[in-house]
């Protein structure tokens, strides 16, 4: 029973679901349930994963505007490892976005919204690889592209991403007239032709504290 005790809490945490689709969420909710009903000490570590998975079903049902695109990949998609990661976050930075072409589920930036994406990245940090979004001339857009594209994401939004491991070397495929395809650009590069004075120094700034490299 010691060694079983020693071994379920780190096994707990890896106790996550694959894909975060709804039925997905809703099997390891009732998997980590009936192990709490085991004995006292499960019950007491199975609960806050239990309360986390409750907030993660929320999140997932709030920010589904890449639910079917999401879920297209998964079941066409032969590795894991190729999938291009949870969508939640990009969407909930889409938030306030003014455009005809790309948006979030939600249209107006609050506090909530705030609340939300940091709970979306530490609820499910693998939403900060996600490469489901596209712009205008640019695909493959990840989450830190958009909170920088996207004036309504105020700047330190974009600092508590980079804390949290978004990388400020990161690429964007950005269209070439000239060759009439996309290819590799840094963010920080295409930033510099698109954003306000003020907004790029602040984002130049921070991506520069957390390892930007020329």
């Amino acid at each position: 029973m010691l060694v079983q005790n020693q071994i379920f809490p780190p096994l707990l945490q890896y106790m996550e679901p694959a894909n975060y689709k709804y039925e997905e969420i809703r099997s390891h909710a009732t998997q980590i349930a009936a192990i709490s009903l085991t004995d006292k000490e499960k019950y007491k570590l199975c609960s806050q994963k239990l309360k986390n998975l409750k907030k993660t079903w929320k999140l997932v049902k709030k920010y589904h505007i890449y639910k079917h695109t999401y879920e297209f990949e998964i079941k066409h998609t032969y590795s894991l490892s190729s999938i291009k990661a949870i969508p939640q976050l990009v969407d909930a930075l889409f938030t306030g976005y003014l455009s005809n072409i790309e948006r979030g589920t939600i249209n107006k930036y609050t506090e909530k919204t705030e609340k939300d994406i940091k709970s979306i990245i530490e609820l499910m940090p693998e939403s900060m690889n996600c490469k489901l979004a596209s712009m205008p001339d640019r695909l493959e857009v990840p989450p830190l592209a958009v909170a920088c594209y996207n004036e309504a994401i105020p700047i330190n939004i974009i600092k508590y991403m980079l804390k949290k491991g978004a990388n400020p070397n990161i690429t964007i495929q950005l269209y070439n007239p000239s060759t009439d395809c996309y290819a590799p650009v840094k963010l920080l590069v295409d930033l510099k032709n698109n954003l306000e004075k003020e907004r790029l120094e602040k984002i130049e700034g921070l991506f520069k504290k957390y390892g930007y490299q020329d």
